[in-house]
């Protein structure tokens, strides 16, 4: 892949990402106070948390556009990505479930979004470890290590979207005085 194909290949998840972030902060200020104590996402540490977030895509931006052969890059590339959609569909499921009770299938749509699309990030944050430093496995032996992660992980990403359709109604439901409202 020659260098300029590289920077544009990863710079757009890279931007995107780093666009979701910042975006679903910016209606995390805006609904702060229409939004209840108990859900907001405008706290000192899911602030601190999102700005560490926009670490993980431009890292895996340096990365991957530099040694595009190297999967640590690609890896914290998804991870950044699922971390952005993640966060933002948080965010704006809050903003359309909760402060706004503007349009209730978007708000759902990225509630459920929001319940297990955090679970990608974990996912790839596991195959970092196997695959760190060089990208690939140390040996052969790291095989079924490899699947294990694999293996697990796509049973959590699951279990997390069975979740996440089970609570599709009312994804706020648990910590809302007026759930049923919804």
């Amino acid at each position: 892949m020659r260098a300029r194909t590289a920077r544009w290949v990863t710079g757009c998840p890279a931007a995107v990402s780093v666009a979701l972030i910042g975006s679903g902060l910016v209606l995390a200020y805006v609904d702060r106070h229409v939004v209840p104590a108990s859900l907001t996402d405008w706290t000192v540490s899911n602030i601190s948390a999102q700005v560490v977030n926009i670490a993980v895509p431009v890292a895996g931006f340096i990365l991957a556009s530099r040694r595009p052969e190297n999967r640590i890059g690609w890896l914290f590339l998804v991870a950044g990505l699922a971390l952005g959609l993640s966060g933002f569909s948080n965010t704006y499921a809050l903003h359309a479930l909760v402060a706004d009770r503007g349009p209730v299938l978007a708000g759902r749509v990225s509630g459920w979004l929001s319940n297990w699309a955090w679970m990608i990030a974990v996912a790839a944050l596991a195959f970092l470890f196997l695959l760190f430093p060089t990208g690939r496995l140390r040996s052969r032996r790291w095989r079924p290590a490899a699947w294990f992660v694999g293996g697990v992980s796509a049973l959590a990403i699951v279990g997390a979207l069975i979740a996440a359709t089970q609570s599709w109604a009312h994804p706020f439901a648990s910590y809302s005085p007026g759930a049923g409202t919804v």
